[in-house]
């Protein structure tokens, strides 16, 4: 059987490929269905003396052992759709945004976590006439997946997961088999010899009927929303000895509304393939979101993502119940879900190992992760009431922070800590000591939020309209050992965290307060006064006193990720608006690269920093590129840096985004798009060593930390950089790009890039 691939509008067809003919007993007819997804980002727009290979993961398909309504028996998820197979249907979900514009960096740093809103597309296939359908999974992959949402006792862990499910005997001597080549799903049917074909008779519901192309051929199912499902005119033919020998077919609409085949005369003697391929028009893009927000790595080189989805939904229709745990608001066509919180680890080599959802009734959001051997550490934001299990209950708001530490195969929480208050809180940054106490970071609006009695700030500056930052300590077991306020009088947040090796507490973040906590020698323009600066502080592991708390920028400045060296330098990746931004004399770049507003508004460029163990400023650079062509109001031009990574030897790996035409050593971006990068500086940040571009936004890095016990590793090359981040897939209409993937990506310092997840 040759299997075809579709060509769905917007897609750049990364990681595609032709599938190879499998051996087919000779007996056999087969009629293949494709459905194929879109690419999870366009090619590497440039890798600077890479090579790169693809490394898919399959589509798997799981069965229903209670994680779902009880309707469907076998699920499958692709980036454009999920497919749900029942007793007697297939039916294939489609989400398509209906959300402005999130092209911008401003619409994507909105402080406050929103539901997107989105229109679901269901089409429901059923064959007439068939038998009960009872499919078995064949092809086990070895990953599973987890549900640890809401009820503890309703948690579904260790579902297995396979590359294929068959239903046998759907029609006498008629098998239907769905599988994945790579993120496509296909579906056969099996047609033993003598067997008749025309029993096939198929039914598609749930929009506006099916025509037939009258110029293609091809068979098109409008959908509810207006889009449509549109089936190519399917390609028939037969081996004869080394060649094909092609058969006119293609199908027909009976009275009844069902669709069969029609095919000519052939040489019923010898098998014969019907290949009819599947495509979308105008929902291509439209599935739902998945925003990964950290990845974390374990000395084995295994990676772990966390962060949101809206993409595990089970859609409300008639004869499906929605996802227990969760529920979707629905006004018209418009449908509006809580995100679950999500976990997903992988192996060195790019197989995924399992994934988890979390959560509860509410919206949960994954902001950050770390993992050691024994086991994985998330933290982030819930406003589900019954989140748990709960070590402690510290909450009231309708957001709250929260922590996690799950055992390595993702089904078993060891502890689950609510951080907050009587308002919003949230989670952004944590890290790792050598004990396996953990440290977060994040804000807090509210004005009880739990410190401890030798706390560098005990209360709160500022009420609750805006936010503080805190930091706190938890135990191995998950109790609050130590906890702080950090802030003064204004807006301020702590966005990342990073330990020594003596436990010693560095953050960074942003504040507007003019009376921040200040401990030391500032570099650039003091906080305050109506404008927004990086923050970095170092507490002691008590978080009783700050070693140094300094700002860094000239304004508009933000501090989203800090990293230290092995010789104690600490470095900063972030944000600025600043064209006074205190870069050094041989900086990569010295001045800014975009003005500094863009008719009213500020404009980005992505900044560096390396300060010594004593705070003194050593090396500072902007990283960006400017565009001549920006309209008034658009993010076009700017850049963003959104983490920083240092290996053993003290290199450093920034990743971020840029729009800029002329991002150093980047391609031109047309029309508006954003590209991810990843860049390795060389030391005193004075030039770049590579550069890699990616369509999409590099929204976190990781390497993997030094091994603290003997273990044996697959061959490497050089430092591993593994990353991750997602894509905006932008629909026909440019203005509204709000769909978003996951994906992972594994660098090699050489540097190889290699694409394992999506």
């Amino acid at each position: 059987m040759k299997a075809t691939r579709i060509a769905m509008n917007g897609s750049t067809g990364i990681g595609r490929r032709k599938k190879e003919d499998q051996s087919i007993p000779k007996s056999v007819l087969y009629v293949t269905i494709v459905i194929a997804c879109a690419a999870l980002f366009c090619a590497p727009l440039q890798a600077s003396t890479t090579s790169s290979t693809s490394f898919n993961r399959p589509l798997v398909f799981e069965p229903n052992t209670g994680q779902f309504a009880p309707e469907a028996q076998w699920i499958a998820r692709g980036p454009a759709y999920q497919v749900f197979i029942a007793k007697d249907s297939a039916t294939f979900a489609l989400w398509e945004s209906v959300e402005p514009d999130q092209n911008t960096r401003q619409g994507r740093l909105s402080r406050t976590p929103e539901a997107p809103l989105a229109r679901l597309s269901t089409v429901r296939m059923t064959l007439n006439g068939s038998r009960r359908w009872n499919g078995a999974g064949q092809e086990p992959t070895g990953g599973f997946s987890n549900y640890l949402v809401g009820d503890s006792k309703r948690w579904q862990t260790r579902i297995p997961q396979y590359g294929r499910v068959k239903i046998p005997a759907v029609y006498p001597g008629i098998d239907l088999v769905f599988y994945g080549a790579n993120n496509d799903l296909e579906y056969d049917f099996l047609v033993a010899p003598g067997t008749d074909a025309t029993q096939i008779r198929m039914s598609f519901s749930g929009g506006g009927g099916v025509r037939i192309d009258g110029k293609t051929g091809d068979l098109v199912i409008t959908t509810a929303t207006g889009s449509e499902l549109r089936t190519h005119r399917p390609k028939v033919y037969q081996e004869i000895g080394d060649g094909k020998v092609e058969i006119h077919g293609g199908y027909k609409i009976l009275e009844s509304g069902e669709v069969a085949f029609t095919l000519a005369s052939y040489d019923a003697r010898r098998p014969i393939v019907i290949d009819p391929t599947i495509s979308f028009t105008a929902f291509v893009q439209g599935n739902s979101e998945d925003f990964p927000n950290a990845i974390g790595v374990d000395p084995a080189g295994n990676s772990y993502i966390t962060g949101f989805t809206f993409s595990y939904n089970y859609p409300q229709q008639p004869g499906f119940g929605a996802i227990p745990g969760k529920s979707c608001t629905t006004t018209g066509k418009t449908t509006v879900c809580p995100p679950y919180g999500f976990i997903t680890k992988f192996s060195p080599t790019g197989a995924m190992l399992f994934s988890t959802l979390f959560g509860g009734g509410g919206a949960d959001f994954g902001n950050a992760i770390a993992a050691d051997f024994n086991s994985i550490y998330v933290a982030g934001t819930t406003s589900s009431a019954d989140f748990e299990p709960v070590f402690n209950s510290y909450h009231g708001g309708a957001f709250d922070g929260f922590v996690m530490k799950v055992s390595t195969l993702g089904d078993q929480i060891d502890y689950s800590q609510l951080l907050g208050g009587n308002n919003l809180d949230s989670v952004k940054g944590i890290a790792i000591d050598s004990t396996q106490s953990a440290v977060v970071v994040g804000l807090t609006h509210s004005t009880d939020f739990p410190t401890s009695a030798q706390a560098m700030q005990k209360t709160k500056v500022g009420g609750t309209a805006t936010p503080d930052a805190f930091v706190t300590k938890l135990s191995p077991a998950g109790a609050i050992v130590y906890s702080t306020y950090l802030g003064g009088s204004d807006y301020d947040e702590a966005l990342a965290v990073a330990l020594d090796g003596l436990g010693s507490v560095y953050v960074t973040g942003d504040t507007f307060s003019t009376n921040f906590p200040h401990f030391g020698t500032s570099h650039g323009a003091p906080s305050g006064g109506g404008t927004f600066t990086a923050f970095f502080t170092k507490l002691v592991p008590e978080l009783s006193v700050a070693v140094y708390s300094i700002t860094i920028g000239g304004g508009f400045d933000q501090g989203n990720s800090i990293a230290l060296d092995p010789s104690g330098n600490i470095f900063i990746a972030g944000t600025t608006a600043s064209p006074a931004f205190p870069t050094t004399a041989a900086a990569f770049q010295i001045s800014k690269p975009t003005p500094p507003f863009n008719g009213t508004l500020p404009t980005h460029d992505a900044f560096v920093v390396e300060l010594n163990s004593a705070s003194n400023l050593m090396f500072a650079t902007y990283l960006g590129g400017s565009d001549a062509n920006r309209s008034p109001g658009s993010s076009t031009g700017e850049s963003f840096g959104d983490s920083i990574a240092v290996n053993s030897n003290g290199q450093v790996y920034v990743s971020g985004a840029t729009a800029a035409n002329n991002f150093p050593g980047g391609p031109a971006l047309t029309p508006n798009p954003t590209a991810g990068f990843l860049v390795k500086f060389s030391a005193g940040l004075a030039s770049l060593d590579f550069r890699i571009f990616l369509g999409a936004e590099i929204k976190s890095i990781n390497v993997p930390p030094p091994a603290r016990r003997r273990i044996i590793l697959p061959t490497l090359t050089g430092t591993q950089i593994y990353t991750t981040g997602f894509r905006f897939r932008p629909n026909s209409d440019v203005s509204n790009q709000a769909n978003i993937d996951a994906f992972v990506v594994k660098v090699d310092d050489s540097p190889v890039v290699a694409v394992f997840a999506q």
